[in-house]
């Protein structure tokens, strides 16, 4: 008779050991091959939306490099503007007036860099050359450059309405305003870049229409000029970059987690890092964001007011998710509305701009203001589809839109004040500068 064996203890400690083991191995892979499916069903979504969704795919998308880029000049630019200084360009005085004094000093050192701008600026396009599988860390040193670029055209052009000469004071804003839409790359901040530069250059074009508004030869070429501005910001091509840098940047994460710039020594940003190195969450937070972004951009762009809102609710989802995955994967969406919010002010002031045109031509037509604005969608105030806020006093007349809260605020506030919602153009010859 055979002896009958015994199981000892310890070898079904280990066998148990084994099967929890084994099974947890098991059952987390099985869930992250899921969430590698998942995130390859979103980029497939975004691919049909005509988004790109690898960094092979954006870079397909660059125009190649060639003569009609203007990125050589500007480099050029840039290193002869270091070499002679780059200058300051707050010109004004205690009591708010302009020194025109360093005004012209600034003008007369930057004419060598303006040249280089203007052969620039004629140019189709601008690419830099950029290691855009850095993802999270590729730099765009250009784009202190260029703002400061749009700067020297704006001196250039309130000097020389100063002195009368309206026609050289168009010419470098028409530079300034394609200098800005040079910096028109896919990705976020570009484009953001791009509507500050375009802010600068409206901004300035105000003074010289405060200026000049009672010269019809001047009005005639300003209204050539604002027709002739580069097409508005590409909303949609903005987002090319949000979508591979953060495929990319995850990719990075994996083999070093400095890669990420979350504060290494933190509680938190060890938990970041820890959760993002693990190929299960890795892939959960890319399912994850990249279904939330291809939500966001099914639906096909209207016009920057409207699409606001998809961005405001997408912001929502992100801040409303208290979950460990809802939480790391909101680090990698940005406040998408605040941009879209500049986008869309960008927008509101190419239309402000053209109902203060058509008001000082009123004005020069008819020897007075008119009374109130045409109840017409050109002189809508694009918040609320009513008439902008319009009123006159004097020689003076201001435009007011209330802006993304769609409430009037009263405008906005001088001195120490709180500044408001509300963006306006204010006409006012005792304030020319």
């Amino acid at each position: 008779m055979a002896k009958k064996r015994r199981f000892a203890p310890w070898k079904l400690a280990i066998g148990l050991v084994v099967v929890i083991v084994g099974g947890g191995w098991g059952t987390l892979k099985i869930a992250e091959v899921r969430a590698t499916a998942e995130a390859e069903r979103a980029a497939s979504r975004l691919r049909k939306l005509g988004y790109p969704t690898t960094i092979a795919e954006f870079r397909a998308r660059l125009p190649k490099d060639g003569p009609d880029n203007a990125a050589p000049l500007y480099k050029e630019a840039i290193a002869l503007m270091e070499q002679i200084g780059t200058p300051k360009f707050d010109f004004s005085t205690p009591d708010g007036k302009i020194d025109e004094q360093k005004r012209i000093a600034v003008v007369t050192a930057m004419e060598p860099v303006y040249q280089l701008l203007t052969r620039a600026a004629e140019l189709p396009r601008c690419t830099f050359d950029r290691k855009w599988e850095d993802a999270f860390n590729v730099p765009f040193p250009e784009f202190a450059h260029m703002r400061n670029f749009g700067r020297i055209c704006t001196a250039r052009a309130e000097d020389a309405s100063s002195k009368g000469n309206w026609e050289i004071a168009l010419d470098s804003l028409a530079i300034g305003a394609k200098i800005a839409n040079h910096a028109r790359e896919p990705s976020l901040i570009a484009h953001l870049v791009a509507t500050a530069g375009e802010s600068v250059t409206m901004k300035s074009f105000y003074n010289v229409l405060i200026r000049h508004r009672r010269d019809p030869r001047f009005l005639s070429a300003a209204r050539k000029w604002l027709a002739a501005l580069p097409p508005p910001t590409d909303r949609q091509r903005a987002h090319d970059f949000e979508i591979v840098g953060f495929r990319a940047g995850l990719d990075e994460i994996a083999k070093d987690p400095k890669a990420f710039p979350v504060e290494q020594d933190s509680w938190e940003g060890y938990l970041v890092t820890g959760y993002l190195r693990m190929p299960l969450g890795r892939r959960s937070v890319e399912a994850l964001y990249l279904n939330r972004m291809a939500n966001a951009l099914e639906d096909p762009y209207e016009d920057p007011w409207q699409d606001l809102q998809r961005w405001r609710d997408l912001d929502a989802v992100f801040e409303s998710d208290k979950s460990l995955l809802g939480r790391v994967t909101s680090i990698f969406g940005p406040v998408y509305a605040q941009a879209q919010v500049a986008f869309a002010r960008g927008a509101t002031h190419r239309r402000m701009a053209d109902v203060a045109l058509w008001v000082c031509e009123q004005r020069v037509q008819l020897g007075t203001f008119p009374y109130q604005l045409p109840d017409q969608e050109r002189f809508h105030d694009p918040w609320t589809g009513k008439r902008f806020i319009y009123s006159t006093s004097g020689d003076q007349f201001r435009i007011r839109s209330v802006g993304p809260n769609k409430v009037d605020d009263g405008g906005q506030t001088s001195g120490g004040g709180t500044r408001t919602d509300d963006d306006e153009v204010i006409i006012d010859p005792a304030k020319v500068r």
